[in-house]
């Protein structure tokens, strides 16, 4: 685990590396997957990377990072599962933390508390998160009858901030109509 290296994820590099659809399938929901043919397309633009990452040739995970002037949102990040708890997660944070060093990094997980199943599972990702120096922000974004916790790393950010960053993907539609609804699924803690 020397040298932890990366590169785009294309559509031929999805049909010659296996890894990559089988670790998005399994680390995340079909309810919270976008397609990957969408991914990829988006990836093209100057603001998006759809990134695999691997320790000499092995594949080892990949994530997905939508970028503006201030902020770098963590859409998606996931390891190999038979590679988990081995600091592959940790290598991956740091390197983007360290490409995007004066920018703040965040990211949505699912809300942790006792009353899911797989509260275990949420804990230990949340204590992930904060062993790399993320922080909770005030704000749950509300999706698809689902809670997501928000998290950063070298600065706070709004619920405007994941707004404007997340509407990015959906260009070229007009941005006021992409945050009129998007501010129908993100509130505060308090709304």
């Amino acid at each position: 685990m020397e040298n932890i290296t990366y590169r785009p994820i294309t559509k031929k590099l999805i049909k010659s590396e296996s890894g990559i659809k089988d670790v998005y399938c399994t680390s995340f929901p079909g309810k919270e997957r976008l397609p990957l043919w969408f991914l990829v397309s988006k990836s093209r633009r100057k603001d998006i990377e759809f990134l695999a990452f691997y320790d000499e040739d092995k594949f080892v995970g990949l994530t997905y990072l939508i970028r503006n002037n201030t902020k770098v949102y963590i859409l998606y990040i996931a390891m190999d599962s038979s590679l988990r708890s081995k600091g592959y997660g940790t290598r991956v944070l740091n390197i983007i933390k360290s490409r995007y060093n004066d920018k703040t990094i965040f990211l949505s997980m699912e809300e942790v508390s006792e009353k899911y199943n797989d509260f275990a599972i949420r804990k230990s990702r949340l204590e992930f998160y904060i062993k790399n120096g993320f922080v909770k922000n005030n704000y749950v974004v509300k999706e698809i009858g689902q809670h997501f916790e928000t998290m950063s790393f070298n600065g706070l950010t709004t619920k405007e901030d994941l707004i404007d960053t997340v509407s990015i993907l959906a260009k070229p539609a007009p941005k006021f109509i992409l945050k009129w609804v998007l501010k129908k699924y993100v509130q505060t803690e308090n709304s």
